[in-house]
Formats: structure tokens, C-alpha cells, sequence
């Protein structure tokens, strides 16, 4: 006889095929007739496709009857297939013709024999998914599908048989997924920061090529996108070491941007850009100690640290260039006066305290207020738009914002007396101021004439000089005044006013 699955040649009494191991007995004593005759067979034997019929194999010593493999479909159906007697007789042994061989030679195969080559391929199909306890059919099977044997073996038919099915096939590789993927989060799939290290990438070219605000922009987008790929697959180690030199980019770039702005001496324009550049990362480096991050900001918060002071001391050479020329112009001054007050937080001057009158840079403001309060009357005048008497009565109001400034004082008086008015008291705390600073300074203020030594022209008489100041902010180490002698007149120069 012919082996029904391979077709090679053996002997009737064979058990096994000796080329590809199949179980010949098991083959052979499904009946054939009976089934034949049953219409719903073949549907059956789609089913029995499932891989849950493989318990079957195992039991194929045992005499058992074809019908019962129906219940291959239900596992737990298996341990109760019994052992049916078998015929009585084998015709098949004595007549060839149900025989394989005998499929080739005629046109129309019975049902009966395609029903035993199904089961015979379903029963080599286990052997090849399912290890069989006996190595050398292991083997055997293995020959024949070409297919490698999984490792686990197979037991015996019992609710373990569950852990198998198609159902647990699918959790488990639910299971094997999500151990992947927790192992990838792990190491860090590289993957996900591809296009942060791009960003990371173009912020070094443009730092290199002296593009700062690009440097910084890109910069900024890669650290935020870090953090973000650090949340979701908590991968902060990973963003740690990735956050820290684009950090370092970010502050080069920073410090050596606000560099370049103060170098082209913008004025409070400068300062905003400044300012609205650095901020932003040193909101940054909060933002990311909040979270975990380690960040050495120390260069940019240094950088930053200074740049109140250097401004501040900008407008102070400003103003002070001024003074050195013969002829000035009082709109100049009081542009960067006003500069320098407008640098503001919520309200609050940055470059000088206003409740401090002692400040090198609020002591010019309030000069150069003077000036431009003296402009207004003298345009008002020539306009048309202004009497003396308005004049006169704009100083009187200005007067004490401007600290009781001799030139504001001095147009004041000149105003009252085209005006007709009364201005004894102002003559009176005029010539006051005027004596004090001859007693105490040794300096002679004048209304006409050059100023030459220790004799100056009230127009050029620089109020705001400190000479106790600091020497980096004189004008000069004779004209000006002394704390001392400012103080005196804020005391006493209301007095003869009331």
C-alpha cells in the first residue's frame, strides 16, 4: 500500500510511514462508508482546520472512531474521546482499490478518501505546531511540513490545553507587545528623537554662523520637544543628557545676541529686545528644574544680571557727552532721558529708583526735565500759544519736580516780571541757593558771562554732577554738587517759597 500522505511505498501491516512518519492505523480506521454517505460531512472538516484538533494525534494509538473528531473544536472535549472497537472487518486492507495509489487513476475521488486525506494533513499539521513527546516524530513531522518545532511541549489533553487556543494566542501577543515596547522605552527608541535632534543640530550651524536668534529658536523647539518625548515615555535620563548642550547653545547664543545689541547702542529699543530675548530662557531653565532637569544657567543669569547696570550706564554717557559741547540740543537729552525712564517692568522704571533722588541716573532725569520744561514755555512764547504769565505759572508748578533747579528758577522770575507778577520769594531762594554753594563748594554761579574755573554760567551750571559720586559718572570735578549741599536746599528752599 501507499502511504496517504506521502505516497511512498510500505507495507500493509505498517503503523507509521517510514519516509514522513504518518500514522497509517490511525488513517485507516476512520470509516469510510458510513461518512461517505453523509452530505454534512464535508463542512465538518473545515472546521477541523482549527488547531485545537491537535490532541487528537496524541491519542492516535488508541483505537478511536472517526466521528468524534467533530469535537476536536471544543478542548475540553478531548480527554472524554473513548476508545471505539474497531470493525469487524478491514476491506480496506483487502481491496486496493480505496487505496491512495488508486486516486490518480481514476477521475473522481471518492469523499470517503478525501475526508481521510484531510485528517491525515490536519494530523501532520499538529505534529508541525505542536512538539510531540516522542523526538523522532518530532523529526519525522518536521521532514515533512519544512516548518521548525516550538520549544514547549504538548501534554496530555486537559484544561491546560486552553492556554493554547486561539483565544490566549491573542493576549499573549498583546503581552509580548507591550513587553516589547516597555523594553524600547527602556532603552530609548531612537526613533522618537530624530526630529528634536534635528532642531538641536541646525541650533549648533546657526550658533556657529552667528545667527543667534535662529540658534535660539531652534533651540527652544528642540528642548521643548525633549521634555515632551520624556513625558509621555518617561525617558528624563534619556532628556537629561540631550537638554544639557542645547541648553549651553541656548545661552551662547543669548549672551552673545544681547552682545550685539548693546554694541549698536539702540537705546530702550535695544533694551526690550534684550530683555525679551533672555527672559523667555530663563523661564526655560525654571520650567525644566521644576520638572527634574539638572541646568547650569549661571553664564546667562550672570550676562543678565549686568545688563540693568550697563544700560544704566549707557544713558548716564549719554547725557554726560552732552555737557562737553558748546552747543546741545535740549530735545537730544531729554530723548535719552526719556529712554531710560521707559524701561519698565509693570509700571516700575528699571534703570533708576524715581522715590530716590540720589540715583546718578534719576539726578539727569529730573535735569533734563528741566531743560525740556524750559523749551515748552520758550516754544509756547514764540508760537503764540503761551503768555508769560503762563509761563510763569508752568514753572511755578514744575519747580519742585525738577529738584528746585536754578536755571527752572531762573525763568521763573524772568516770566513773573513780564508778567507783572511778584517774584520777591523766588529772587529770595534764588540768591539763597546761589550763597550756599559759594559757602560750601567754593563755586560762584553767574547769570551772564563764560564759565571759566570756579565761576560758571547758570546755563552750565550741572546740577546733577554728584561730586561725591562715582568717578566713572562726573562731568567735571568743580561744577556740580554735593549731597550735602542737595539736601540743604530740599530743606530749606520750600521755606521761602510759601
Amino acid at each position: 500500500m501507499k502511504c496517504p500522505n506521502c505516497q511512498a511505498e510500505i507495507s500493509d501491516s505498517s503503523k507509521f510511514c517510514s519516509k514522513c512518519g504518518t500514522k497509517i492505523e490511525a488513517v485507516s480506521r476512520v470509516p469510510e462508508v458510513k461518512k461517505a454517505e453523509e452530505p454534512k460531512a464535508a463542512p465538518e472538516v473545515k472546521k477541523a482546520e482549527e488547531p485545537k484538533a491537535a490532541p487528537e494525534v496524541k491519542k492516535a494509538e488508541e483505537p478511536k472512531a472517526a466521528p468524534e473528531v467533530k469535537k476536536a473544536e471544543e478542548p475540553k472535549a478531548a480527554p472524554q474521546q473513548k476508545a471505539i472497537p474497531p470493525m469487524p472487518s478491514q476491506p480496506w486492507k483487502k481491496e486496493p482499490a480505496p487505496a491512495p495509489v488508486e486516486v490518480k487513476k481514476s477521475k473522481k475521488i471518492p469523499v470517503p478518501l478525501i475526508v481521510v486525506a484531510v485528517i491525515a494533513v490536519l494530523a501532520i499539521g499538529f505534529f508541525v505546531l505542536k512538539k510531540p513527546a516522542d523526538p523522532q516524530k518530532d523529526s519525522a513531522a518536521g521532514q515533512v511540513t519544512g516548518v521548525s518545532q516550538p520549544s514547549s511541549e504538548v501534554s496530555e489533553p486537559s484544561t491546560e490545553a486552553k492556554t493554547e487556543s486561539g483565544d490566549t494566542g491573542s493576549e499573549s501577543s498583546t503581552q509580548a507587545e507591550s513587553s516589547q515596547a516597555s523594553e524600547n522605552a527602556v532603552k530609548g527608541d531612537v526613533t522618537l528623537w530624530d526630529q528634536a535632534d534635528d532642531k538641536a543640530a541646525s541650533a549648533q550651524s546657526a550658533l556657529n554662523e552667528g545667527a543667534y536668534a535662529e540658534a535660539i529658536a531652534q533651540g527652544k523647539d528642540a528642548i521643548q520637544q525633549y521634555m515632551d518625548i520624556a513625558r509621555e515615555n518617561n525617558l528624563q535620563n534619556e532628556a537629561q543628557a540631550k537638554i544639557t548642550p542645547v541648553f549651553q547653545i541656548l545661552s551662547d547664543a543669548a549672551v552673545a545676541y544681547g552682545q550685539r545689541i548693546e554694541e549698536q547702542e539702540m537705546g530702550n529699543a535695544g533694551f526690550n529686545e534684550v530683555r525679551n530675548t533672555v527672559r523667555p530662557i530663563m523661564t526655560l531653565q525654571e520650567t525644566l528644574k521644576t520638572e527634574g532637569y539638572s541646568i547650569d544657567a549661571s553664564a546667562l543669569e550672570t550676562y543678565y544680571d549686568g545688563v540693568i547696570p550697563r544700560f544704566k550706564a549707557y544713558y548716564i554717557r549719554k547725557i554726560n557727552e552732552i555737557t562737553e559741547r558748546e552747543q546741545w540740543s535740549r530735545d537730544e537729552a531729554w530723548t535719552y532721558a526719556s529712554q531710560a525712564y521707559a524701561i519698565q517692568d509693570n509700571g516700575t522704571t528699571l534703570l533708576f529708583d524715581e522715590e530716590d533722588q540720589e540715583d546718578p541716573l534719576q539726578m539727569r532725569f529730573v535735569y533734563c526735565r528741566g531743560w525740556i520744561y524750559r523749551k515748552r514755555c520758550e516754544t509756547g512764547l514764540a508760537e503764540g500759544t503761551m503768555t508769560n504769565e503762563d509761563a510763569f505759572n508752568y514753572m511755578i508748578e514744575v519747580l519742585k519736580e525738577t529738584d528746585y533747579n536754578l536755571l527752572v528758577l531762573d525763568d521763573l522770575i524772568i516770566y513773573g516780571k513780564a508778567a507783572g507778577k511778584d517774584v520777591s520769594k523766588y529772587e529770595a531762594a534764588y540768591k539763597a541757593i546761589v550763597e550756599e554753594i559759594s559757602k560750601e563748594q567754593g563755586l560762584t554761579i553767574v547769570s551772564t558771562g563764560a564759565s571759566t574755573g570756579n565761576t560758571v554760567n547758570v546755563k552750565k551750571f550741572w546740577y546733577f554732577n554728584d561730586l561725591d559720586g562715582a568717578e566713572e559718572y562726573k562731568v567735571d570735578s568743580v561744577n556740580g554738587t554735593t549731597k550735602e549741599f542737595r539736601k540743604w536746599i530740599r530743606e530749606n528752599i520750600p521755606e521761602y517759597l510759601k
